[in-house]
Order: C-alpha cells, then structure tokens, then sequence
C-alpha cells in the first residue's frame, strides 16, 4: 500500500481471537512498516478483533465475510463519502474478510483503487476473490507449499529430530491490481 502512494493505512485483522500469537505479528509488522515510512498510527485506524470494543457484541459464529463487512461499516462510518475518508488504505489479513469489507464499500459507493485500496492475503488459486481481482492488491501464497512444508515438518517430528524449525517461510507472490485483471481474462 505504501508503494502504491497510501500515507494512512488502517489494519483489519479478524483472526486475533484464534490465534493471538499471529495477531500480535500482525499488528508488529503494521508498527514497523508505519514506523519504517514515517506514517501516522491512530487506534480508530485498527480493528483488530480482540481490542475493538464492538467485536464482543459481534455474533462471532458469522463468517469472516460478515466479520469484514461489519469492521468496515465501523471503520469507515455509516455516512462515509470518497471526499472524507480518515485513510486512503487498508491491509486485511483475511480474504474472505476483504471481500466482506468490499461488499461494504460497494454500498457506500466507494471506488476500490479510487478511493481506497485494499490489500489482503490469499492463497494461489482460491476461489474466494473471484470477481474482485482487480479491486485489491493480493499476497498470494501457494497452498501447495504450506502443506508439503507442514508434512516435512510433521515428519521430523514423528522420526524425532531435533532440528525440527519452529516456523517456516512460505514464498509470497504480491499481485498488483493491474496484474489482476490480465490473470483474471486468462481463467
């Protein structure tokens, strides 16, 4: 988002509930990257799902759709207008939560990429964003590669090693929204 002119980001994060380790992650790398480009923080830009006051009272057994689209009801307000946005961008670190949040913005008659752009992850050959490709930036990783790492891994356990690493990397493919719309005309 920085590198497509954004200078207030807000973060979307939907699954600190169920995993707070990767929740803190999440909200680390947000800090460091407003930190690294000297880009302002305000807590009404985070809904986070553990800290936001609403999420408690939010029907949780909905799905990370529903989660989206509510959170960007609360964090672009009720009445929003492309002329008085509070932020210009905003990471999800949830698809199916992206695609929540742009089936709010559509609502409100909010331009993705004009208005406001959106960047979440997903895996490579989901589903899931069809029909929104060109509306998002996307961090695409390869579900393919996550298993054979977590089976590599679950092997060394069973066989009791004790160079097992506690995390691995997964390669990650940043799709622009220009790159998008060719992928989406070649499916």
């Amino acid at each position: 988002l920085v590198g497509q002119g954004c200078r207030r980001i807000a973060l979307l994060t939907v699954c600190g509930y169920l995993r707070p380790s990767g929740y803190r992650e999440d909200l680390d790398a947000y800090h460091a990257v407003l930190a690294a480009h000297q880009l302002e923080f305000r807590p009404e830009w985070l809904w986070d799902g553990v800290q936001t006051p609403s999420f408690s009272t939010l029907d949780t057994s909905g799905s990370f759709e529903e989660i989206g689209y509510h959170a960007a009801g609360e964090l672009l307000g009720l009445d929003a207008a492309p002329n008085r946005l509070p932020f210009d961008g905003v990471v999800c670190n949830n698809d199916l939560a992206a695609r929540g949040f742009l089936a709010r913005m559509r609502e409100l008659r909010l331009e993705p990429n004009r208005h406001l752009k959106l960047a979440t992850q997903t895996n490579a050959g989901a589903p899931v964003l069809q029909g929104y490709l060109n509306d998002l930036i996307r961090m695409e990783s390869d579900p393919d590669q996550i298993v054979q790492a977590a089976f590599a891994t679950l092997r060394r356990l069973i066989e009791r090693q004790t160079d097992v690493p506690r995390r691995t990397l997964v390669n990650v493919t940043l799709r622009l929204p220009q790159e998008n719309l060719s992928e989406e005309k070649k499916t």
